[in-house]
């Protein structure tokens, strides 16, 4: 594979092929040979039906006596997840991992064989016929093996076709150019085989659609160090293809003018001095703190720590769209894909809550709850700079805050986490903001499938403000960069204890009531020693306990039943 597409972005989010090889392994040594070699035929279509999955067996392995049961047994085993309504995704790099292995033991004829079938099956009535996203994303795959040069075109005409609105100043819709940046990653290593069938002309068009979407993926991911070595890489015709892209170009000109990450993120000299110490490892805790302090007095410029332009928390959410299992008291809970705030509920978001007219003291927000907690008063004897995490908080202070900035954010909409799809996430429909649960919790903290012990891997002194640190107080969030999960949510290991939304003893119990049975806490905070900051470590506090050392961050995600969450309707 190409050095240019294992740093992307989107694959970030992926498996790495190492533990996409491991997991169809297990898969293998779990059915045997004939589950596998369906997985194989299976694995080029990125969306599967059982209906699809059945009319690949009969048509390609009719005479290999594959029995009917291997489909299902496919399609709930881990290669795939679940995306409701009979619909199931592999896993991107299984898929690669997959198609890889086909080629080697079927020849390369076999997956154009099953790339023109494809085709012809997306003419027919199929049960994804009314997706037209879905639809899309199939048939460039398909195109990929077939018709490469056809794909560029329709991906450099989508990819100019896309709706975006931006000025300078405001955040720029950017979910359809993902939407093909995502696709473009899904097929790009098939498009770099088959380069030779190209024309120079399609060539181009190709390194254009690469670069285009590069850009756009580095922005999304605030990546801005990438992001300005691209742009510094870029060659002056693609430039100005760049600027002429339909209604992305203005947001390209705006990008490639730029030029610097300090101008993309609108940072000061003075800001961007301090930002990047935290990157240097060599950083000590005591300077970590005081450059927290010092951003707080002259502007701290990170999104995701204070107030939007209409007074609302601005949370910068983080996909984390890889489901699978966490194993909690011998229980296993499955994860489906979700948004993670990048970092804890800050004192500055904490006191728009506080102070909003229909905020802290309106009863709706503590509903269900014991009387004696309904607005439960805060303790506010330590004052902290604002782009500290809020501490002192109650399980039931934390809830409250959660039930009112998902009533404020009613109707904002988020890509799916995958990117995968044009539709979105919409906050009040298909989608709440929430504590997390402690196993979505545990599934950001420790990368998914990557099981790692600590957000950044094995444990490393200097990665988190822990008893190690020997400040004995909590810091300024993300002041320790470098210790951020796989999806970059970072404090998650340190500095405050994080509230979670279900039961300590009972971690199924997620219901808001008036009980009182203790709640679960986790991450660890400035006063633990590495022990009690790993990505698995319980902790359980009184809902009521408002600890010096507690706070949380939110979640957005897939709604649970209601009768689960709360004695009311909603939450």
């Amino acid at each position: 594979m190409a050095e240019e597409f294992t740093d992307h972005p989107l694959r970030a989010q992926w498996l790495s092929v190492e533990e996409a090889a491991e997991e169809i392994v297990n898969f293998e040594r779990r059915f045997g040979e004939k589950h596998l070699l369906l997985a194989w035929h299976a694995a080029l279509p990125f969306i599967l039906t059982p209906a699809l999955v059945n009319l690949i067996r009969l048509n390609f392995l009719e005479k290999d006596a594959i029995p009917w049961y291997t489909e299902a047994d496919f399609l709930l085993s881990p290669l795939c997840r679940s995306l409701g309504g009979e619909l199931y995704q592999l896993e991107p790099t299984i898929r690669e991992v997959l198609l890889y292995e086909l080629e080697e033991r079927a020849g390369t004829e076999r997956p154009l064989e099953i790339a023109t079938f494809l085709l012809d099956y997306l003419e027919s009535e199929h049960p994804w016929k009314q997706r037209e996203d879905f639809d899309q994303l199939q048939r460039w795959i398909a195109q990929a093996y077939l018709h490469p040069d056809l794909l560029i075109a329709a991906l450099k005409s989508e990819l100019e076709r896309s709706d975006v609105t931006f000025e300078p100043n405001t955040s720029p819709d950017l979910a359809d150019g993902l939407k093909i940046a995502y696709a473009l990653e899904l097929v790009s290593t098939k498009l770099e085989e088959q380069q030779h069938k190209l024309t120079l002309q399609q060539q181009e068009d190709f390194q254009y659609l690469q670069d285009a979407t590069r850009l756009l993926a580095y922005y999304w991911s605030k990546d801005y160090s990438k992001l300005s070595q691209k742009i510094g890489g870029l060659k002056t015709q693609t430039i100005r293809k760049l600027k002429k892209a339909g209604s992305l170009g203005s947001f390209f000109e705006w990008l490639v003018t730029s030029n610097t990450a300090a101008a993309v993120a609108k940072i000061t000299p003075a800001q961007q001095a301090l930002l990047s110490e935290l990157n240097d490892l060599k950083t000590s805790h005591k300077r970590r703190r005081d450059i927290g302090k010092r951003l707080s007095e002259i502007g701290d410029p990170r999104r995701g720590i204070g107030l939007d332009q209409n007074g609302l928390p601005d949370i910068e959410w983080l996909p984390v769209f890889q489901g699978g299992q966490v194993k909690i008291e011998k229980k296993n809970f499955k994860v489906a894909p979700f948004y993670i705030a990048r970092y804890p509920i800050t004192y500055a978001q904490y006191d728009a809550f506080v102070n909003d007219t229909e905020g802290f003291n309106n009863p709706e927000w503590w509903r269900d709850m014991p009387k004696e907690y309904q607005m439960q008063e805060l303790y506010s004897k330590n004052v902290k700079p604002p782009n500290y995490p809020r501490d002192y908080l109650s399980w039931y202070q934390s809830v409250a805050f959660s039930r009112w900035l998902y009533s404020r954010l009613k109707g904002a909409e988020l890509p799916n986490p995958d990117n995968s799809s044009k539709s979105g996430w919409i906050i009040g429909q298909n989608a709440e903001v929430r504590l997390p649960t402690e196993w979505e919790w545990q599934w950001a903290a420790q990368g998914g499938r990557e099981q790692r012990q600590y957000p950044w891997g094995t444990w490393q002194e200097g990665y988190a403000n822990t008893d190690e640190a020997k400040l004995n107080q909590t810091v300024a969030v993300g002041m320790y960069p470098h210790g951020a999960a796989l999806c970059k949510a970072e404090d998650l290991s340190g500095n405050v204890w994080e509230w979670c939304l279900n039961e300590y003893s009972s971690p199924s119990t997620i219901k808001i009531n008036d009980s009182t049975n203790s709640r679960v806490l986790r991450g660890g905070s400035f006063g633990g020693i590495a022990h009690f900051v790993a990505s698995a470590y319980r902790l359980n506090l009184d809902p009521s306990d408002d600890y010096n050392r507690s706070g949380f961050r939110l979640v957005v995600c897939f709604p649970y039943p209601a009768s689960l969450i709360s004695e009311s309707s909603g939450l």
